[in-house]
């Protein structure tokens, strides 16, 4: 039907050039196979064939192009199928409805989910999503309620289980994805074909996508994700504005830092959620001049962390909860601890840089974690700080390779416990749960009849008997290779032969394709003297310590790295004290 176009005004169909039929539409859509139009008129929506005639006599509130000779119309009822003859297909009405392609159609049901059908009107699967897309060649991409996107055979099966933030039908045997580090192709397992990541990527062409770069430079890559030819270069026009831009709001990124920083601080948007919920009230509670009060209610609302309805009351929107203290896992905490000794020390980056050594202790006279417990409060906003990216390891927790004759289980520097009892919850043949950490921590530990704490300093001795393995998370990146040995040393003596060690630690790439870990890497290096490790660097540190390295699991930030212990370990601590 290509020869066949709209008028301008769209109120009937051009035929090389002529008209096609005499009559006039409000509204003309465009033909579809088998050469019928969606049109609508004074008596309302239907459909038309090529000499402008009515296929049926029903008339409807909207009609939408024929697909798979069905074509989705909206009643008063709501949205329904209707064949060639403008009968029903089936008698179900949705308050959304989409098209017919490979045999299912797509539809939202009164309970807001999302769902496909066949022409009965009979739910293809049982599962319901949060957003379903159409059928392409057998496969339709879905989002679960947490806002992650899959593939799906047409009886509702994952055709994998990797997570992404975005996906896109495939095409060619490849599909269009997002991960937190950007654009990518994925197989039709789900996995990269690529480590590198876009701004933005196009589907394959004959082997080869458009792709765009961090810059705005418009890139051509393979299926291996190199880049074959640049489409526009570093000297062009938009490339120039883009990384300008980009540059820019790099330079200033401790704006925001410092603005939550204070806004957390001030406790503005725990006031809100208590019922300060209008300027007035805020302006009671809070001792803010007018002129900084209407300062901060323009960041967050420009910044999406409120709203402000026509009456002037103000409700948090997903930002402002997450920065709230009566949000489950807040981010207030994190807010307040980079934003205060983190920040302050990173003034000192260049001192690190020339020295190699960490900058927190030519500050603050002592090291950071000696800081920490001789200043409860500031502990207790580290532990809670720490207890919001919890999230981060839940997927590992279920792929620890803990077996039945694992029932004493210790977590050196394991805070306030929140980590050992996910695992316990996990895991509940575990009969015993040590929490191993500065004596000071006591006072944040979770309660549950299965863990016990026990206070001590990990550099000196841990003074623990008959476990039966160790878990550490994110424990040895905060300390340099010398101190980092000591830590798995000590940890050594308290297993058994063939004692199993959990860590929990960001992998940083031999050759980084983005940023895992490369930017974190500085705040280390000033903070604490220490850094992210490779595989390699791992595999080293505990080789070194007697534990032989058996699994890796990989995750999207952390990974999962186990180890048993094979040898006595013959380090001598006092070397490195």
């Amino acid at each position: 039907m290509f020869e066949i176009e709209l008028s301008k005004d769209k109120t009937y169909h051009i035929y090389n050039g002529k008209p096609l039929y005499y009559k006039r539409f409000i509204k003309v859509q465009s033909y579809h196979y088998p050469a019928v139009a969606a049109v609508v008129d004074e008596s309302g929506a239907y459909h038309i064939d090529l000499c402008g005639n009515p296929l049926y006599s029903q008339r409807y509130i909207k009609t939408y192009g024929y697909y798979e000779n069905v074509a989705t119309v909206v009643d008063s009822e709501g949205y329904t199928h209707i064949d060639l003859n403008g009968k029903p297909l089936h008698e179900k009405h949705f308050p959304w409805a989409g098209n017919f392609q490979d045999g299912l159609c797509v539809v939202r049901d009164w309970d807001g989910t999302y769902y496909h059908i066949d022409k009965k009107g009979r739910p293809a699967y049982e599962e319901r999503y949060a957003y379903a897309g159409d059928f392409r060649h057998g496969i339709a991409v879905v989002y679960d309620f947490n806002g992650y996107a899959y593939h799906i055979d047409k009886k509702g099966r994952k055709i994998h289980n990797k997570k992404y933030f975005e996906l896109y039908p495939y095409h060619k045997g490849a599909a269009v994805a997002r991960d937190k580090y950007g654009y990518l192709h994925v197989d039709e397992n789900g996995n990269p074909l690529y480590k590198a990541r876009f701004r933005y990527v196009e589907d394959f062409y004959n082997d080869y996508a458009l792709a765009w770069e961090p810059d705005g430079s418009m890139v051509i890559i393979d299926r291996k994700g190199n880049i074959v030819h640049r489409v526009t270069s570093g000297e062009s026009e938009v490339v120039k504005t883009t990384s300008r831009k980009l540059l820019m709001k790099m330079l200033v990124g401790y704006w925001d830092t410092k603005i939550l920083y204070a806004i957390a601080k001030l406790g503005v948007l725990d006031y809100v959620e208590k019922g300060y919920n209008t300027i007035d009230k805020l302006s009671s509670i809070l001792n803010l001049k007018p002129k900084c009060l209407n300062m901060i209610m323009n960041y967050l609302k420009v910044k999406k962390f409120i709203k402000i309805n026509k009456d002037g009351e103000i409700s948090l929107l997903t930002l402002g909860k997450l920065l709230s203290e009566y949000e489950e896992k807040t981010l207030k905490y994190a807010a307040l601890m980079w934003g205060d000794e983190h920040y302050l020390t990173m003034h000192r980056l260049y001192e690190a840089l020339i020295s190699c050594e960490e900058q927190f202790s030519k500050i603050y006279k002592t090291e950071y974690y000696n800081y920490l417990s001789k200043n409860i409060n500031k502990y207790m906003i580290f532990i809670r700080a720490m207890n919001a990216y919890s999230d981060d390891y839940l997927e590992l927790l279920k792929k620890l390779n803990i077996s039945k004759d694992i029932r004493k289980i210790v977590d050196i520097g394991g805070g306030s416990g929140l980590l050992l009892l996910n695992i316990i919850k996990m895991y509940p043949h575990i009969e015993e749960g040590i929490i191993f950490d500065r004596p000071e921590t006591s006072k944040f530990i979770v309660n549950h009849p299965k863990i016990k704490f026990i206070g001590g300093n990990f550099l000196e001795k841990i003074d623990i008997k008959d476990v039966d393995a160790a878990i550490m998370s994110r424990v040895l990146h905060d300390w340099p290779d010398s101190k980092a040995r000591v830590i798995l040393c000590n940890t050594n003596k308290i297993l058994p032969p063939g004692g199993r060690l959990y860590l929990l630690e960001l992998i940083q790439p031999e050759e980084p394709e983005f940023d895992l870990g490369v930017s974190l890497d500085f705040n280390l290096l000033v903070m604490l003297g220490s850094k992210e490790r490779t595989l390699q660097e791992f595999t080293e540190l505990l080789h070194s310590t007697g534990f032989k390295l058996e699994r890796i699991v990989r995750g999207e930030i952390i990974s999962l790295i186990e180890a048993v212990k094979s040898k006595e370990c013959i380090i001598n601590p006092d070397k490195y004290k």
